[in-house]
């Protein structure tokens, strides 16, 4: 990562698959919108065109540029477990830096009256491309590519700027003459907050991360258990997958109490005031977050213009407003509904929508979600119960540790070394008893590290295959 080689080939992997595909870039021809009949396109072909001039488009190349550094350090993360605190700690001042330049673009484009000149925007981006530099990436943005791939990585900096400063999302076309640019489309609260929960998750996790070692790691223990008990949901596969996913993102983040803290992480970034510093509209979404309520819902009313849906657990009805996806009265919703604070709901994106083949397959998803609600908490039990009677599937699953048996065998010493309360508490191991989630997870440690290669036998190894390389 040092020499840059590693930063290159993320962004070598980006250009291929924007050569590859367009379609992925996002970015459609502009004429093409006005005939395209979805409500979406209608919408975007009817809003606002701001074609990008010199100055914007060196400023979404070197935001681009930004982006790719963020992933690099993503990827190295997940990598280097051990070392995940200073990379999580780089992703987000690149992160911040990134949505820096994009609320500086956005205010040039929609002319606001604090917007930057033409000049400032440029020496803004020459700032930030240099910082780059310095950070490992020897490459400068100039091409015609750069743009192109820029206007894909920057996308989520630039969705989040346009929503917070004038509550439009920026969508990137290509103009007749060949030219880029965004139609501003307008959005709703509801809209607004379904685009950004994924930068709001990746703030608070950003934040957990460089939290107390404990608190990752149950944070981590916790993704691992939703995993097992995950439902997809029998749809799209990728889409399905995408939005199970980010179901176990909310709950290890949102809902799950951690016994270092004895509350989720949600709740204690907002009673510590964490997200002072984040965009006006983002922290009012993590507020909002930590009052959301997930779990089975059965359809009492659907329809274009709101549901009517019904927690099977206890009974109570919600009002739920657009955007979410097709459905019929009497389906089953797996998810989360999110306050808007006026009495009305609107649906996570993880929200998965089922219409059971009969009656009996409806019942038998109620019954089971009814029997693990026992022993589970509610949204994975939620997620047992359409997994085992929709999708198929044994739940749970297997344990996947993405750790070595050496690794396991590290963490469970660090357990049993690490007091809770700054070392008044008790050990770390002892308070995980009384979790189900911890207790299962130091059982998989267990047998995991069971498995370990001795100190002695591994530095062998490796010198022995050091050797070998030369």
């Amino acid at each position: 990562m040092r020499n840059g080689r590693g930063l290159d080939s993320v962004y070598a992997l980006v250009n291929k698959v924007h050569t590859l595909s367009r379609r992925w870039t996002m970015i459609e021809m502009d004429a093409d919108l006005g005939r395209c009949e979805c409500d979406e396109c209608r919408e975007a072909a009817a809003a606002a065109l701001v074609e990008l001039d010199g100055a914007a488009r060196r400023a979404v190349a070197v935001i681009g540029d930004t982006g790719i550094l963020h992933m690099a350090s993503t990827f190295q993360g997940l990598k280097d477990p051990a070392r995940r605190a200073p990379w999580e700690e780089r992703r987000r001042e690149l992160m911040e830096r990134g949505a820096a330049l994009a609320f500086a673009l956005v205010r040039y484009l929609l002319r606001t009256p604090d917007a930057p000149s033409s000049g400032d925007l440029v020496r803004l981006a020459a700032g930030m491309a240099e910082r780059n530099r310095r950070a490992g990436f020897p490459r400068i943005p100039s091409t015609p590519r750069d743009l192109q791939v820029g206007l894909v990585v920057s996308r989520p900096f630039l969705q989040e700027a346009g929503l917070e400063t004038a509550g439009v999302l920026p969508r990137p076309v290509e103009t007749r003459g060949g030219g880029f640019g965004f139609r501003m489309v307008p959005q709703t609260d509801a809209a607004a907050y379904t685009i950004l929960e994924d930068a709001v998750l990746g703030r608070l996790d950003a934040w957990t991360a460089t939290a107390e070692a404990a608190v990752r790691h149950e944070v981590e223990a916790a993704r691992a258990y939703f995993d097992r008990w995950r439902a997809d949901g029998g749809g799209e596969e990728e889409d399905d997958a995408r939005a199970a996913r980010l179901r176990g993102e909310e709950w290890a983040l949102l809902d799950r109490p951690t016994a270092a803290w004895g509350e989720s992480a949600a709740a204690r970034a907002v009673a510590a005031g964490a997200h002072a510093a984040w965009p006006a509209r983002q922290r009012r979404l993590l507020e909002l977050l930590r009052d959301s309520v997930a779990g089975l819902f059965t359809l009492a009313e659907a329809d274009e213009e709101g549901w009517r849906a019904v927690a099977v657990e206890d009974g109570r009805e919600y009002a739920v407003v657009p955007p979410f996806a097709e459905a019929e009265p009497d389906d089953l919703v797996v998810g989360r509904l999110v306050p808007l604070g006026d009495g009305r709901f609107f649906a996570s994106p993880g929200v998965v929508t089922v219409t059971p083949d009969d009656a009996e397959v409806r019942e038998a998803v109620l019954r089971t979600a009814a029997g693990l609600a026992h022993l589970l908490p509610r949204a994975v039990a939620a997620e047992g119960a359409l997994a085992r009677e929709i999708d198929g599937t044994p739940a749970p699953r297997p344990w996947r540790l993405l750790l070595t048996p050496n690794e396991a065998a590290d963490l469970l010493h660090f357990f049993r070394q690490t007091r809770l309360d700054g070392g008044a508490g008790p050990r770390l191991d002892l308070a995980f008893i009384a979790d189900p989630v911890m207790r299962e997870w130091m059982h998989a440690l267990t047998e995991a590290a069971a498995k370990r290669i001795p100190r002695r036998r591994l530095e062998a190894k490796r010198k022995k295959a050091k050797a070998r390389k030369r």
